[in-house]
């Protein structure tokens, strides 16, 4: 399993690559060495994301804009970014999560850290701070990671003590006082917005008034709870998730 760090952060692992790289690999003979692997990524994505354009402004009745060049940066340096390989499958060999009973689920809970880091890490270098695109991705990855450690502390399938449930306790407690008895989820992970948005008031830009109005609450605020949130969380993980 190759894992890929952001300034000693991991961020992205192989994990992960192989549920959307497989089909790809089959062009190219299962090497993922080959050289034309990275453009036939590339070229699908920037194909998949113009069609998912063209469907959505015909649904809406007119073109809808791209993201504007200007709103996007690249501030990255190639030198802070590492990789390194661990032995996952092969149980004699196996030097990755060693202190994990479950190491299945471990790896799971894993690939959420990595979300989490990618989203505080990763995308703020990319995109402004003050972008919907960012503010959602923000928002769908929060979601998702604190669904995710609900579902599995309700199974027994989180390792919990003290500490860790008193921190997962009150970011429950922030998680549903944006998410509950509202319809942010749907507006978030759907192109189409309720219809009760129709009743709010226009103060900002249409996705933070659309987010105050659904949770009732200050936008700057809603969002530092969530990425104090988030940290909150990938410390949790970090100790759950431990490499070695």
């Amino acid at each position: 399993m190759g894992v890929y760090f952001y300034k000693g952060v991991a961020f992205a692992n192989t994990s992960q690559l192989s549920i959307y790289q497989d089909m790809f690999r089959k062009m190219t003979n299962n090497d993922i060495t080959d050289s034309r692997l990275g453009p036939i990524i590339r070229d699908f994505s920037e194909i998949q994301s113009s069609y998912i354009n063209s469907f959505a402004s015909q649904i809406e009745g007119n073109l809808l804009p791209k993201i504007e060049f200007e709103k996007c940066k690249v501030n990255i340096i190639d030198s802070n970014f590492s990789e390194k390989d661990f032995i996952f499958s092969n149980e004699a060999k196996r030097n990755v999560f060693m202190s994990s009973d479950d190491k299945n689920s471990t790896l799971y809970l894993f690939n959420l850290k990595c979300q989490l880091s990618f989203s505080l890490k990763i995308i703020p270098l990319i995109i402004e701070r003050n972008h919907a695109l960012r503010f959602r991705i923000e928002m769908i990855v929060y979601y998702q990671s604190v669904k995710t450690i609900e579902f599995l502390i309700k199974n027994n399938k989180f390792p919990l003590n003290n500490t860790t449930k008193e921190i997962i306790d009150n970011v429950l407690i922030d998680f549903n006082s944006i998410f509950l008895n509202n319809n942010l989820r749907s507006n978030i992970y759907h192109y189409r917005f309720s219809e009760d948005n129709a009743q709010m008031e226009m103060i900002n830009d249409f996705f933070i008034s659309m987010v105050e109005f659904q949770t009732q609450q200050n936008f700057n605020d809603i969002f530092n709870i969530i990425e104090n949130d988030m940290e909150k969380l990938i410390e949790v993980l970090d100790e759950i998730t431990s490499l070695i």
